[in-house]
């Protein structure tokens, strides 16, 4: 069984990130075999608008994993536990749980995850929407506001082109040129890809910008976004610097 988690607002400004809370709860259930398999873990960037309290960004955490499906109700209430636990004083936690299978219906989900990049939305919206649909959502301290953005990253992740993944990779020094599929191999991905979604693949060569390097989601997949070099020279691409691969 498939299941997407996500949560959002688990942090105060001095504690770990939830980013950081996500990986430590999907390893912990991982190594106690409740989590047989779980995707990188994507960061996804909501409205940011004075009427939203957040701590740094704004966004909510999302991961894929696979469990039995005799074990589904036992990771929930684990992961509700988890929770109610290690996130920080002061935060307002949110967790949605979601089984992505054939039954689910993706569109509402998607449509409500692109409204929360550009509008406030309410609690009373996203619980309204949760119990229309059948899905897990829960509050577990302070206002519980967290709700908002875990639904919002459900719907995000399903619709496959929104996201940065959580952690930095390296396929060379600061400077350097590989080809596409050289890099492709290094990061264990499929593709690069350009701003207006093209894949850039096999022998095409690349400038690594920096040394570390942010893969993000397009197409259901973990890619690395690049941009062209228009330098006259045979190399026709570069990675993107930390500060662009915001945008994502």
């Amino acid at each position: 069984m498939r299941l997407l988690v996500s949560i959002d607002d688990t942090d105060n400004a001095e504690s770990a990130g939830s980013g950081q809370l996500m990986e430590q709860m999907v390893r912990r259930f991982a190594e106690e075999k409740l989590i047989l398999e779980y995707s990188p873990i994507s960061r996804h960037q909501l409205f940011v608008h004075e009427q939203i309290p957040y701590t740094s960004h704004n966004s909510g955490m999302c991961c894929a994993v696979t469990v039995d499906a005799r074990d589904k109700q036992k990771l929930s209430e684990r992961l509700m536990a988890f929770l109610q636990a290690e996130s920080a004083s002061g935060s307002d936690p949110g967790l949605c749980i979601v089984e992505d299978n054939g039954n689910l219906q993706k569109e509402p989900l998607i449509r409500y995850g692109l409204q929360a990049k550009r509008e406030v939305l309410s609690k009373s919206l996203a619980y309204s929407l949760a119990e229309e649909l059948g899905l897990h959502l829960s509050e577990h301290g302070g206002s519980g506001d967290g709700v908002i953005g875990a639904l919002a990253a459900i719907g995000l992740k399903l619709q496959g082109n929104d996201g940065r993944c959580r952690g930095w990779k390296t396929a060379g020094s600061k400077g350097t040129v590989a080809s596409a599929a050289d890099i492709c191999a290094r990061l264990s991905i499929p593709t690069l890809v350009d701003a207006g979604g093209n894949r850039v693949t096999g022998s095409e060569m690349v400038l690594l910008a920096e040394e570390k390097l942010k893969t993000v989601l397009f197409d259901h997949q973990e890619v690395l976004p690049v941009k062209p070099l228009n330098n006259g020279v045979a190399v026709s691409w570069t990675t993107l610097t930390k500060q662009e691969v915001k945008q994502f």
